[in-house]
Order: C-alpha cells, then structure tokens, then sequence
C-alpha cells in the first residue's frame, strides 16, 4: 500500500517545487507590501485567504504567490517577536524558552 502512495506523494513534491520556483520571484515582490503590516495584521490577511476553500490547485497564481508571500510575511515577524520576548525576558532576569 505505502509503495502505492510514493510516486503520488513524489509528483506533489515536484509540483510543489515547481511552482516555488515560477512563482518565487513574483512572492518576493509581493512580500514587500507585507513588511509594513503588523504581525496581527498578516495573520488576519492569512485567515481571509485560508477562509477561501476553493483550493491550491484551482487559484490562479496571483493569489498563490500572495500566500506565499503572507507565509514568508508571517514567518518573518513571528521569529522578530521571538527575539523581542527573549530580549525582554533576559532585561527582567525572567528567560523565555
């Protein structure tokens, strides 16, 4: 049975590869836009886009590099938030893990 799923789960991550690399380029340009939003702010945009269920396959690029983009976005910040906490648990002598 597992062998059966193998060239299906080899051809999604190709697929997946594949679009990274066309719509790359594109999701960076994108992700500028996203740089001036809070973290809040990208996590609500993130929900609206999630809300949509027609599906990966069936967007057209546009909105699969804006999610792209949002997932880059979101990343970004969570990880600068990150840093904050930690700086500002170690200033009160409370570290963060």
């Amino acid at each position: 049975m597992f062998e059966d799923e193998l060239p299906k789960w080899q051809e999604q991550i190709e697929a997946a590869r594949r679009t990274q690399e066309r719509l790359g380029p594109l999701a960076a340009e994108k992700a500028k836009q996203y740089e001036t939003l809070t973290l809040e702010q990208a996590l609500a945009r993130w929900a609206e886009v999630m809300r949509d269920e027609a599906g990966w396959e069936r967007y057209d690029d546009d909105l699969k590099a804006d999610v792209m983009a949002l997932y880059q976005a979101i990343g970004a910040k969570m990880r600068e938030r990150g840093r904050v906490l930690r700086a500002a648990g170690f200033d009160y002598g409370e570290p963060m893990q």
